[in-house]
Formats: structure tokens, sequence, C-alpha cells
């Protein structure tokens, strides 16, 4: 199939499927492929270039300077809308980077400082398609001093003289916590802001939580302070992963995850109006029981997609769903252990908050997949039936949802069970593991003869016209 480069947007892609039928895919992913550069979109590619002060990134919606040395000035300039420019510089020993030209699927798009932070602990970051990720990673316990939280320091740089967090204004003078939110450099929640999300931390058995992150103005300076809970690490499976990260997104693709967790009973925890925390970096379907029937976790997922290049009088005849699956757990294989979509009713898809996690409804739009049988690091691909292909916004966001079977029939898990899986959200390293839905339809109002299509095919297929 051949792409029709006109049709581009910055989260999706068409392709002449059949000419005599008119028959056109659609292929559309959470987050952004394309950078816009003036009036045409052109496919994002986060490769670092090696230049004389660092590494350099400049084929996305941001351009990101990664400096040579672990206490130099790392510069993140924000092209989407507002071409803000701020600039992060560590706190840490002086260590010289190194580009890692294969790790996970972050092909020369990662740079590591051995040691930045002391023996074992170090410093990464990383550029994705429309964030910048600054991690710190603690190799094992032996590297913290024993039964004692820890922190890090980061000098933050800015233009504005105001920041946000949770709605509220702050002056760049001002110390106050960040924890659980994110830091909003401006004055409005949209995209012509610049954010720091909420740091997040992580072990290598996915186990995760939020953390204590403090802003705080000092000798004419602009600071973030992350604390790590000594109690995490005491029970952590290494290495552990501090990340928070840098994004001209507002809530970057509106994936993610709304959690519950150690509620009383299976009641409470389904019919909560809000849940306890928001995770942008998993989407996940779950149903568990830590023990005893008085400890229910549960979790839903919203997975939208901007579907608005599709032509009004598109006549869609089918639509898979799909998710990159990483881990799962089948504790309870009672037959009520599968998969499905449902449909969202998000107000705003762009924005995910814990007062999201009742909007979902129970209405399968799509096939059932028994936890049994799902693999792992594979895509998991829901073919969407009548009821989910009616989901399809023509004029702007598609909003899908998953939640394990439990949750969807009301049925309550076995005791101390665990029924999910965990896939990658858009927040993943390019999008070869994004969510992505693919959407064939045919266009009969404007029906072309076989030379018509060819017409069209000589002037908006070749990759270079717009």
């Amino acid at each position: 199939m051949q792409e029709i480069v006109e049709m581009r947007n910055l989260n999706s892609k068409h392709f002449l499927k059949d000419i005599n039928k008119n028959e056109i895919v659609m292929n559309a992913s959470v987050g952004h492929i394309h950078y816009k550069d003036g009036n045409r979109f052109y496919d994002i590619d986060t490769t670092l270039e090696r230049v004389s002060n660092g590494w350099l990134q400049t084929k996305s919606n941001y351009h990101a300077l990664i400096p040579t040395y672990s206490n130099g000035r790392l510069i993140f300039n924000d092209r989407f809308n507002s071409n803000r420019e701020i600039s992060i510089i560590p706190i840490c020993d002086k260590k010289l980077g190194r580009l890692l030209e294969y790790d996970d699927s972050w092909i020369c798009k990662k740079v590591r400082y051995d040691n930045a932070f002391g023996n074992g602990i170090h410093l990464e970051y990383t550029v994705g398609n429309f964030l910048l990720k600054k991690e710190v990673v603690i190799d094992s316990l032996e590297s913290i001093e024993p039964n004692k939280d820890i922190h890090f320091d980061f000098k933050l740089e800015f233009p504005d003289n105001s920041l946000m967090v949770n709605n509220k204004i702050y002056s760049y003078k001002d110390n106050f916590p960040v924890y659980k939110h994110k830091l909003i450099i401006g004055e409005s929640n949209d995209d012509y802001s610049t954010f720091i999300k909420k740091p997040v931390i992580r072990d290598s058995n996915h186990s995760y939580e939020s953390i204590r992150m403090d802003y705080f103005y000092q000798d004419r300076a602009s600071y973030i302070r992350k604390y790590i809970p000594y109690n995490f690490l005491k029970e952590a499976v290494f290495p552990v992963r501090c990340d928070a990260e840098a994004t001209y997104y507002s809530i970057s693709g509106g994936d993610g995850s709304c959690r519950v967790w150690n509620q009383p009973n299976w009641p409470t925890a389904r019919n909560l109006a809000n849940s306890q925390d928001v995770d942008t970096n998993v989407i996940e379907g779950r149903s568990a029981d830590a023990g005893g029937g008085t400890a229910i976790s549960i979790r839903r997922s919203h997975i939208p997609f901007d579907t608005a290049t599709l032509p009004d009088d598109a006549a869609i005849s089918a639509a898979i769903l799909s998710l990159y699956v990483y881990a799962k757990n089948d504790g309870d294989n009672d037959g009520d252990d599968y998969e499905a979509i449902v449909e969202s009713t998000q107000a705003a898809p762009t924005s995910l908050a814990t007062s999201h996690y009742n909007d979902f409804t129970t209405i399968e739009g799509s096939d059932q997949h028994d936890i049994t049988g799902i693999a792992t690091s594979a895509y998991l691909a829901f073919t969407l039936d009548a009821t989910g292909r009616g989901w399809i916004n023509k004029t702007g966001n598609s909003k899908f949802g998953i939640r394990e079977g439990h949750d969807i029939l009301n049925n309550v898990i076995a005791n101390a069970s665990t029924n999910d899986i965990q896939a990658y959200s858009s927040e993943r390293a390019g999008t070869s593991e994004d969510p992505k839905i693919v959407i064939t339809y045919t266009t009969p109002g404007v029906a072309l003869a076989p030379q018509g299509w060819a017409n069209l095919a000589d002037k908006y297929l070749s990759g270079n016209l717009m």
C-alpha cells in the first residue's frame, strides 16, 4: 500500500489499499508520529546526532541538546506552539556521557552518565517522540545509605515569571511542593505551556509509585528536588529508575491507567468516583485481591485516538485496535479472565485525571481475549465489532477503554488472585510498540474511476509532496 501523504496529521497516516474499490486504510497512534515544519508533516526521528557540545535532536515537535558531561546544561526547546526553551542542570559529579547505541527499543536515543550521583547511581536522558525523559538509575540497595530517604537536585532555567501546580499559580521565587502533580511552566494548562510531569519511581518488577518533588528558589536560582523513599527501595527489584519528563504535550498522548488499590471490598473498589492515582506509562485492565477480600485493586485504561482526518462520508468496514503487551497475570482462570475493549466516556480525552476512573461503560465493542492465551512481548489485536466501530469519531477523538472481565461483568475475583495485562502506552520509545488503530474505509461520496485515482497518485503519493 502507498501512503496518501496529503492526509497526514500529527498522529496518523492513510494508505491507498484498492483503487478500484476506493478503499483506504488509516493507521493512527495515540501520540505524535509526525512533526510539523511549515505546512508539511514529516516522520518523527529522535535519533541523536553528535555535535561539538553533546548530542542534538531536531526531528520532532521539540528540539533537545544533551550535554557531553553530566553536570552540563540540558536544553529542551518546545517547538510545538510556545517555542519556549528550558534548561535543566543536574547537581551531580562531572561524568562523561556515552550514547547507548542499542538499549531496549531506544536505538541511539539515550545518553548515560555512569556514577553521576555516586557509585552505582547513574543519570540517563532519553529522547522520545514527544517527551524527554530524565532518569536517575540506582543499581542496588548497597548504593544507598541504610534506612534513609535520598534526594536529587536539578537547577531549572526558564523564561517565565510564573509556574502552575494543580491549577494554582506561583511566582518563580516561591517555594512549594509538586507531589502527585505536574509542574507547568507558564500560567495555563494547555499546549502553550511546557510541562515537567510528576516523578515516578519504578523497579524492575513493574512496581512503582509517585514520589515527592519540590520546587524551591535559592541564591537567585530555581531548583526541583526529587525524593526517593527508602521503604520503596528496600522492597524493590533492582535496578530502580526514578523519572521526570519534560514535554510540550499537556498530558502526553492522553492514554493511561486509572488505579485503585487496598480497597476494603469489591463494590467499593469498583464504584469509586475517583481513582487513587493515574499512570500515563502503562495501559492495563486489572482485577485483583491481595487477600481475604479486603485489599481489592482495579485498574482501567483510556485509549483515545485522534481520528479527525477520516472523511465525513467514510464508510468504515473494519477496525483493529492493538496493544503491545509486556506482562500479564492470570491468577483466577475461571472464564471471566479476559480483556476487552469498552467505550470511554472521558469528556476531555487529552487530559487524564483521577476523576476519570468511572468514565467507562461495561459495553464490549471487541472480541474477548482470554488472558491464558495472551502472548507477552507481542501485539494483542482487538477486532472491533459493529458496536466498537460505532465509537469511531470522524470529526475528533475516538475514545476507547480496556477493562478486565471480572470488572466488566461485576463478578468478584477469587481471593488472593491477580488478573491483568500490562501494555505500553504512547510514552514508549518511538512508535513500534505504541497503542494503534487500523481503520479500513471507503469514500463513496468522492468515488473516483481508476484513472481519477491514478491522477491523485501522481500528485500525492510520492512521499515528498504535501
